[in-house]
């Protein structure tokens, strides 16, 4: 494309966009010293439905840990390899997935880790939620319309997406490992991972 061309389709779009980005400011809540993105959410307010609901902050750490061992960024010796595999164990097992035993397993998880290791889990996470933060902001800027802020970013954020985060909305105790296949095979190849 020549840059006369380029910048012609620039000038053309431009309306679309900044029509765009303006609709998408005004829906945006003012947050003093906490940043929004365009899809009209916080990082505040996505750490604020993890914190909420700890089985997402599970699901997004087991997904995490998975994807750091995969590549090999996280190296564990084998003591703690098989303290994971312990604590990971029962989320195979069990029928449901309260949440105290949750939060339990999330501390016992970030405890089990060194702090550079764990430095790095939520390094992972956290660049994670910027990913999902981005898409959600190109899918409600394409869409033209207000998307649901929270829940479509923990959609796209979240393993499984809107099918088992809506219906962790409807029941809460209930255990993702074991009724969606996406996080069961999180769990099983982190689990192969630590072994």
């Amino acid at each position: 494309m020549t840059f006369v061309r380029a910048l012609a389709l620039l000038v053309a779009t431009a309306p679309l966009l900044l029509g765009g980005w303006t609709s998408a400011a005004a829906n945006l809540p003012a947050r003093p010293g906490s940043p929004v993105s365009p899809a009209g959410v916080s990082s505040a307010q996505i750490k604020a439905a993890l914190d909420t609901r700890p089985v997402l902050r599970l699901m997004l750490m087991t997904l995490s840990l998975r994807e750091l061992l995969r590549a090999g960024t996280l190296q564990l010796p084998p003591n703690m390899k098989v303290k994971l595999d312990i604590l990971l164990a029962p989320l195979a097992s069990n029928a449901s997935l309260p949440p105290a035993t949750t939060q339990q397993t999330i501390s016992r998880i970030t405890e089990a880790l060194l702090p550079e290791q764990r430095r790095l889990l939520d390094a992972h996470m956290g660049s994670r939620e910027s990913r999902a933060l981005m898409l959600a902001s190109q899918t409600r800027l394409a869409a033209g319309e207000a998307v649901s802020g929270v829940q479509s970013v923990l959609y796209l954020l979240i393993p499984g997406g809107r099918s088992i985060v809506d219906r962790l909305n409807r029941q809460p105790d209930l255990n993702p490992y074991q009724v969606n296949p996406a996080n069961t095979d999180v769990l099983k190849t982190l689990m192969a991972l630590l072994r």
